[in-house]
């Protein structure tokens, strides 16, 4: 193989994710390990006209990047499920695959991880942080759960649908008695997060060969903001993927309740996944560099939110250096 680890990525061609994009390559450099032999591939699906993104972002020719604009026809049918499809297809050429989200940055080097799974092979995540039924799902027929809303019944409608004999509801939700406490909704099969998962190369393509069954799957029994976790779950399962759950160190949210909930893991976060919008905003701080140096110079923050704010402080002068030389070619 070519390189130890493939990390794939789906992006609209905005500045912002642009830039998330430099962010998360220059943390990777910056950790070093097993991690330094890495390729971004970055699944890029949108309505704008199609430009070569390796000369209108020249600073990636300075990273392992491989940009993939997805089919436009497929794209104008599909939208973002165009662009998870286009990153389910793509064939690896390193010893790992890692699916990650673009609002993702590296703290601190994981090759044990990576050491632990080759020694004993298994798909890797962390579990999400609540049930995808929490709010009652959209039914394609609203009688196929009776008065029952607990989880395992909408479980056991997916698992039948896609063939699925076993699906213990075995791990506990992350955001349980942290964002939720809804009882029948504590536990779920291996439910991952999709910010970051991660597994050897033969078995992450095995589930993802499947993927787009498993999502029309999904789709004849509901409609789901959560399709593409429901989708990776499914695919794990039939295929009796052996499969790992991760401590929260290794897909930590910028939000102070988790803060609080797992203050032992904050010193172990190696990777950090800032979706959140309300004290540090994903969308509005990484814009443009103006932006992004005001949130590196905040002194307000605390937990998760100064840990990202320190990285980003210490990768802005380069990631800002390196966009400039760019456009001065």
């Amino acid at each position: 193989m070519k390189y130890t680890v493939e990390i794939r990525v789906t992006i609209s061609p905005t500045p912002r994710f642009f830039r998330a994009i430099h962010y998360m390559a220059a943390s990777l450099r910056a950790i070093g390990g097993l991690l330094t032999d890495h390729e971004i591939v970055v699944s890029v699906g949108g309505n704008s006209l199609r430009e070569n993104l390796y000369r209108s972002q020249a600073w990636s020719n300075r990273y392992p990047i491989l940009w993939r604009w997805v089919d436009p026809v497929a794209y104008a049918r599909k939208g973002y499920r165009a662009t998870n499809h286009d990153r389910a297809w793509h064939m690896s050429r390193s010893r790992f695959v890692m699916i990650a989200d673009a609002d993702v940055i590296f703290l601190r080097d994981f090759s044990d991880l990576l050491s632990s799974i080759e020694m004993s092979p298994a798909i890797c995540g962390v579990m999400a942080h609540v049930s995808p039924f929490l709010e009652t799902p959209t039914l394609v027929d609203p009688s196929a759960a009776a008065a029952d809303s607990q989880a395992s019944v909408y479980w056991r409608l997916l698992a039948d649908r896609f063939g699925i004999t076993t699906l213990p509801l075995e791990y506990q939700y992350t955001g349980w008695k942290v964002m939720f406490e809804r009882e029948g909704h504590q536990f779920g099969p291996a439910y991952f997060n999709g910010g970051m998962v991660l597994g050897p190369t033969d078995l992450m393509e095995e589930m993802l060969a499947s993927y787009q069954a498993a999502e029309a799957a999904v789709d004849s029994v509901m409609d789901s903001y959560f399709r593409p976790q429901l989708a990776r779950t499914l695919a794990i399962y039939r295929a009796h993927l052996p499969h790992k759950v991760l401590p929260l160190s290794y897909n930590f949210p910028n939000d102070p309740r988790f803060d609080a909930a797992y203050r032992d893991e904050l010193p172990k976060i190696s990777v950090l996944h800032y979706l959140r919008t309300e004290i540090v905003d994903r969308d509005k701080d990484f814009m443009d560099a103006k932006r992004s140096a005001r949130f590196a110079a905040r002194t307000d923050l605390r937990g998760t939110n100064e840990l990202l704010r320190r990285r980003i402080a210490e990768l802005h002068d380069t990631v800002v250096a390196e966009e400039g030389a760019s456009r001065s070619r």
